[in-house]
């Protein structure tokens, strides 16, 4: 199983650093903590040290680039990293290579304007504005940027550390325990994300007057893409999962949906079945 993840998945991390549109006011808090007879460092507050026009389009980029990865990978079970397909990892660059492109284009837009909406933000918190919460002008750029690298997993048939035959066969086995676990957390991922989507289709359509969004049936049909590449183990279950929910619920359109009753009640019943063999699945698993 070891050598097998080592050929289809790769360790991807991560890093979107941005600049804080937030600050915290000490001395601000100190004095209403003052004032109203509270106790010093039990008081806090916050301002808005830039407009959220100034940085919407920023924002937007960097949140669609962090919804992206997450979608288009698997956790890893340790803190930032997470794990992505082969066969997924020109797509990943690509889309991200787009996305750092659209953030160089709206920091082009941004950067000139900073000093405009320092002065707006100057005019805006009158006492409350301070000039070192913002960084200068030419440092602005600098504080946002879109990272990411990738790292093969480790082999235990490549170790070549100078450790003693039985210390070695001992620092093996944990290298094959920890692929396991990997193994584990990132297929059990895949069933959890099945449950969340279908959940979420289960419970709009089956609320006849709920309003849902297109993306409703969308993001079900996305799902059912990514998978394709995403189950590295070839788990029959989830393909078999993966074709039944395309067949009988990624292919409505979503006007349809909302134009019959009976064939919205069919699909939000298909979705919840769906959700209890899931379950099911999912409770003998971890069994």
């Amino acid at each position: 199983m070891a050598n097998e993840m080592q050929q289809k998945l790769l360790v991807v991390r991560m890093h979107i650093s941005k600049w804080n549109p937030w600050g915290y006011d000490k001395q601000t808090a100190e004095r209403v903590a003052q004032e109203e007879g509270a106790k010093k460092g039990d008081v806090h507050t916050t301002k808005r040290k830039i407009s959220k026009e100034a940085i919407k389009k920023i924002t937007d980029i960097t949140s669609n680039a962090y919804a992206y990865h997450l979608e288009m990978t698997m956790p890893s079970g340790t803190e930032g990293d997470r794990l992505i397909t082969t066969d997924l990892y020109e797509k990943y660059c690509n889309k991200m290579g787009e996305y750092k492109n659209q953030l160089n284009a709206a920091l082009d837009e941004f950067v000139p304007q900073y000093p405009t909406w320092v002065a707006e933000a100057r005019e805006r918190l009158k006492g409350l504005f301070k000039e070192a919460d913002y960084p200068s002008a030419s440092q602005i750029r600098g504080k946002f940027s879109i990272t990411y690298n990738f790292l093969p997993l480790p082999s235990a048939d490549n170790l070549t550390v100078n450790l003693m035959n039985g210390q070695l066969a001992q620092v093996r086995k944990s290298v094959e325990e920890e692929m396991k676990r990997i193994s584990e957390t990132a297929m059990g991922s895949l069933w959890d994300r099945v449950h969340e989507n279908i959940a979420r289709m289960a419970e709009k359509l089956g609320d006849n007057d709920a309003i849902f969004r297109n993306s409703l049936v969308g993001n079900v049909k996305d799902l059912c893409e990514v998978l394709k590449s995403l189950n590295f183990r070839n788990d029959p279950d989830l393909e078999a999962m993966r074709l039944r929910i395309e067949t009988r619920l990624a292919g409505h359109d979503p006007e349809e949906l909302r134009k019959f009753r009976n064939i919205r009640e069919e699909v939000a019943n298909e979705a919840k079945a769906i959700m209890v063999e899931i379950s099911e699945k999912r409770k003998l698993r971890v069994e």
